[in-house]
């Protein structure tokens, strides 16, 4: 769980008591312009992560995963090329044999 505020009830400058505010201002928002209305006390899509979010953590998983990939071949390649042996990894849940 990660905090994003400090929590002091009564405070001016509680934040949760502020973050509840503007969830449910959002939800005001959202039914005074759609139907149906929402049926929660609160929305909070706005701070959900958006579809732009999701594809860019997906290709930066792709670039996480080449980059592994090519350190982990070419530690292979040079621990074979030393010894002459096949030598294995696990690379996203794959096994990964190299025999130089």
């Amino acid at each position: 769980m990660v905090a994003a505020g400090w929590r002091e009830e009564g405070s001016q400058d509680d934040f949760y008591e502020a973050l509840g505010h503007a969830a449910r201002s959002a939800r005001a928002r959202y039914n005074a312009e759609h139907t149906p209305s929402l049926i929660t006390d609160t929305d909070v899509t706005q701070w959900l992560p958006s579809d732009a979010n999701q594809d860019r953590f997906a290709a930066e998983g792709v670039v996480r995963l080449s980059r592994e990939l090519d350190t982990t071949v070419r530690r292979l390649i040079r621990a074979s090329l030393l010894d002459g042996h096949e030598h294995t990894a696990q690379v996203a849940k794959a096994s990964l044999g190299v025999l130089v």
